[in-house]
């Protein structure tokens, strides 16, 4: 099956889009932890009023967490667009890359 973000984007939350593309501008490079993903998400979510509003961020003592860009993530993994190893590593599937 042949998609590209652009298609796919229109029927995912602003969230979502933001989360494929951190993964897309990494070049294929992993996320390394869940730690470092949330804050990607929390820098993100500062520039982007869309992602700030879903993502709703909470102080954690490891650092910013937002429940709802970890949902937005399961979710991503589930549709078989990203890959979570060992829940550690998160990267965007090459599949997704070549569009």
């Amino acid at each position: 099956m042949r998609f590209s973000l652009d298609n796919i984007a229109e029927d995912l939350s602003p969230l979502s889009v933001a989360i494929l593309e951190l993964l897309k501008v990494n070049d294929e490079k992993p996320v390394k932890g869940k730690v470092a993903f949330q804050k990607e998400m929390f820098l993100i979510s500062n520039y982007i009023d869309k992602v700030s509003e879903r993502a709703e961020f909470i102080p954690h003592f490891l650092g910013p967490y937002s429940e709802a860009s970890e949902v937005s993530m399961d979710n991503l993994v589930s549709m078989g667009l990203v890959e979570k190893k060992r829940e550690i590593i998160i990267k965007l599937l090459p599949e997704v890359l070549k569009y």
